[in-house]
């Protein structure tokens, strides 16, 4: 199973403090509020597939979501990433601006535990660098700051349990959002885009940016 890493109100809060975001502007009522209460079946629309999600998890997720995009209103963009419905959404003010379809890791959904597993990771990152030009060979991108620590820590204690295979020593890094995608999911754990929707999403979206990846909300 996979080690949890979706974050109660305490620890979220921690976790804004820690990455230097002024956590005022979080929804409490939002993180303790039940939102799923009967089935947890979400279809993927691209495969088809339904997707099995515990209540106390889409609960979590929708808390993730919902405190970030209410942090906006105060703070400017965030992204928020859904990886069942393959979108990418941009917030500000804590209205929806823009939402695009974006493909995912070969694997799109569990969240990333090591290098070469093709998962797109969840949980709450931010925009480290954004490349252009001869820096990528995506047309455009913005990188992610995973692995954080507590990726590190995570991989460590899965590879402790036996859940990694032999001889794969990192959780793996590059996260980037990027071009050349989009309708499919074949990259090796990156946000993919159509390059006109790149096009749109790069000039609004500054190093430090929140981007939020969750199965769903």
């Amino acid at each position: 199973m996979r080690i949890g890493r979706i974050f109660g109100l305490a620890a979220l809060i921690g976790l804004f403090a820690y990455r230097g975001l002024d956590y005022n502007g979080l929804d409490e009522a939002r993180l303790t509020k039940p939102y799923f209460e009967s089935s947890s079946l979400i279809k993927d629309i691209r495969t088809g597939r339904e997707v099995r999600i515990e209540d106390s998890e889409l609960s979590r997720y929708r808390a993730l979501a919902y405190s970030t995009i209410a942090w906006s209103r105060e703070h400017g963009n965030v992204i928020v990433v859904s990886k069942i419905p393959r979108r990418l959404e941009l917030f500000n003010k804590g209205k929806r601006e823009r939402s695009f379809s974006i493909g995912l890791g070969g694997n799109p959904y569990d969240d990333k535990m090591y290098q070469g597993d093709f998962c797109t990771p969840e949980g709450i990152y931010e925009v480290v660098d954004k490349k252009e030009g001869k820096r990528t060979i995506f047309h455009k991108a913005l990188l992610l700051d995973y692995p954080r620590q507590e990726d590190n820590l995570e991989f460590l204690i899965a590879k402790q349990r036996g859940l990694v295979p032999k001889g794969v020593n990192s959780p793996g890094g590059g996260i980037e959002i990027h071009g050349y995608g989009g309708d499919f999911d074949l990259s090796g754990g990156c946000i993919t885009m159509k390059n006109a929707d790149i096009d749109e999403l790069f000039p609004r979206v500054r190093i430090g940016t929140p981007v939020v990846i969750v199965k769903a909300y």
